[in-house]
């Protein structure tokens, strides 16, 4: 049986398609040297920095797929040629040149599926570090990467349909950090997908369902306030950058249904989980959360909750007690005298390492 068409989505480094590889679950194809992936929506090329890379790396492993793709899309990040571009934005150039010399374009372009769009992209020769050459390339296009032309070339070559996604990581010539962009690949592998996942990847679900980044999800389970929605977008941010894996982690079912059965508000669910982001990001915060579990892990089944302060100004502990008998009654307050409250107090002077 013939296997049903997939875009072939290409990358010039394994960074940036982190969280494609991650989500779909790819694995590599034999013979490709981990260059080539194949997974259930698409199917996945890393090619290399450069547009020989990506012109060879492609025209090489096309051949090894199954059949051929439905369509060529050539995603990962650019530099901006223009200032008034914001930043960590997606954009889908609709035509793609190519320098033929310094700062000096190819007349040969190609046309991309994004037909519309009124942003050019040049591919140039080398890493733009100088303002100077930025101001030439900026002549013809807004945008500026180093592999889009050779992957546009090879899908013409083929007659298969090309597009191109990429995302603003800088702005192109001296303050151009190639470190910096590297160290925040995830991030942007992150912001990536989530623009791809919302306006090509194909759900059998009904589409309306909201995203796992939107609060809307949790609901009628969770409750969020005004005040609550805003932490959400702020902390689901943060994770995204800082540490993506745990984000999943905290949104996964398995955890969600714990929250649910130790909490029976709605509202209190929430301010848990937001408290679970807080903690997640703030390596303090979780040295302290580890001490109060061990304080607090083997409570009288009365104590029903234990709150401290999230924002972990106020010195303080709160105690959310249900008393039915007097055995719970005494339980309590045997409970309450042996509290370690000094040493929860002195945990705000810096003194981690406590008893």
């Amino acid at each position: 049986m013939k296997e049903t068409p997939k875009p072939l989505l290409c990358f010039a480094h394994k960074g940036e398609a982190s969280r494609f590889l991650e989500k779909e679950n790819a694995k590599s194809i034999s013979g490709t040297e981990q260059k080539l992936w194949e997974g259930d929506s698409f199917n996945l090329l890393i090619s290399g920095e450069g547009l020989e890379r990506a012109l060879f790396e492609l025209a090489s492993f096309i051949s090894f797929l199954p059949s051929p793709p439905s369509e060529i899309i050539n995603l990962g990040v650019c530099g901006a040629l223009k200032k008034n571009l914001p930043l960590d934005k997606v954009y889908e150039p609709s035509v793609i040149l190519k320098e033929s010399s310094y700062g000096v374009p190819e007349y040969r372009s190609f046309e991309s599926l994004s037909k519309k769009s009124p942003y050019y992209l040049t591919t140039a020769l080398e890493r733009v570090k100088s303002d100077s050459y930025a101001k030439d390339l900026a002549k013809h296009a807004e945008l500026v990467d180093r592999e889009a032309w050779g992957f546009a070339y090879v899908a013409q070559k083929n007659k298969i349909p090309f597009r191109c996604i990429k995302l603003i990581s800088d702005y192109a010539g001296e303050q151009t950090q190639c470190f910096d962009i590297k160290e925040q690949a995830s991030r942007f592998s992150y912001l990536l997908f989530e623009y791809y996942e919302k306006h090509y990847l194909k759900i059998e679900n009904n589409a309306t369902t909201p995203s796992k980044t939107e609060p809307e999800f949790l609901e009628p389970r969770f409750h969020f306030s005004s005040t609550q929605k805003r932490s959400w977008d702020k902390l689901t941010n943060q994770l995204k950058v800082k540490a993506p894996k745990k984000l999943d982690a905290f949104l996964a079912e398995e955890n969600l249904q714990i929250l649910c059965s130790d909490y029976s508000r709605p509202k209190d669910r929430t301010r848990v989980l937001l408290e679970q982001f807080q903690n997640a990001l703030n390596p303090f915060h979780n040295q302290i959360y580890d001490k109060l579990f061990q304080w607090f892990g083997n409570k009288p089944f009365a104590i029903k909750q234990v709150q401290t302060d999230p924002q972990w100004e106020k010195e303080s502990i709160k105690l959310n007690i249900e008393i039915q008998t007097e055995s719970d009654k005494k339980e309590v307050s045997k409970y309450i005298e042996e509290l370690p409250l000094k040493d929860f107090q002195k945990i705000f002077e810096g003194e981690i390492d406590v008893p």
